[in-house]
């Protein structure tokens, strides 16, 4: 598997209130995680950059997480609808991860998704 450094950040505005753990997890699995989610909800989650904010330059991905789209992908990832099993099967078939590391970057991505509220939101940045 590819070798990338993920970064999430909690921010208010542009300011930083913390930098979130990874989960010890390449940014390769949450690129999978983001693209997965991206075709099968067709939504652009690379869009939307607060105003005034200046994504890293270095970045090679960057998505960006404000409460309200926070707060709809928790609940579609929590809900009924969505099928983790058919998710962690697609996205290991289609990127040659191992399940589990796909099963627990999905886990550490809906608990970072639920700690956005407010004017706050997530920052996801792969390196």
């Amino acid at each position: 598997m590819m070798s990338a450094i993920a970064r999430f950040t909690l921010l208010s505005g542009c300011s930083p209130i913390g930098e979130l753990e990874d989960g010890g997890l390449s940014g390769y699995v949450y690129l999978a995680i983001l693209d997965y989610l991206e075709e099968s909800l067709e939504i652009d989650l690379r869009d939307g950059c607060p105003e005034g904010f200046v994504p890293d330059e270095g970045a090679q991905d960057t998505a960006f997480f404000p409460a309200g789209l926070a707060g709809r992908l928790t609940g579609m990832l929590n809900g009924r609808a969505f099928s983790e099993e058919d998710a962690v099967a697609e996205i290991a078939d289609d990127w040659q991860i191992e399940p589990k590391w796909i099963i627990k970057g999905l886990e550490t991505f809906i608990g970072h998704l639920q700690k956005v509220s407010g004017d706050a939101w997530l920052l996801y940045e792969m390196f």
